[in-house]
């Protein structure tokens, strides 16, 4: 079982690098983005609970206005950053599925002609295309791997 889950975890590992060389923006940006729209829950609790604290305590007007005015602010910032990141995120992510195709195409423009035209070599791809189709499986689902884990953290 160890071993097996050793070896998912080092094919994923390969695909993350792989897709990496391909589209260098894609991970960096979708970490960014996780860690964003992860913050924004723990922001606003932060915010809410100084204005509940100078609502119950202390009741100075001057303060809470400027607690109010710095919680809507950097909540409006924040909301602007995490929709500029997703939106960024999602153009890189759909583009994903095309940019893969290059590192096909790499590796058929590295063999020698013998090799491509091979049949060995022909099934090989065609396994490769029909694990992609079916559900999705295949290089397009290791970002979605990568940004649970990263939101999970």
């Amino acid at each position: 079982m160890d071993r097996k889950f050793s070896h998912i975890l080092a094919v994923h590992r390969r695909g993350l690098q792989e897709l990496h060389k391909v589209t260098p923006r894609l991970f960096p940006l979708m970490t960014l983005c996780a860690i964003i729209s992860a913050l924004i829950p723990y922001v606003t609790v932060s915010f809410s609970a100084q204005i509940l604290t100078e609502l119950t305590l202390y009741r100075r007007a001057d303060v809470l206005w400027k607690w109010v005015i710095v919680s809507v602010l950097s909540m409006g910032i924040m909301a602007m950053l995490s929709a500029f990141l997703k939106r960024r995120f999602e153009t890189l992510y759909n583009d994903v599925w095309g940019r893969k195709e290059i590192l096909f195409c790499r590796k058929a423009f590295s063999l020698d002609y013998a090799d491509v035209d091979k049949q060995e070599t022909i099934d090989l791809r065609n396994q490769i295309l029909q694990n992609e189709n079916w559900a999705g499986w295949g290089f397009g689902k290791i970002p979605d791997f990568y940004e649970q884990a990263v939101k999970s953290v």
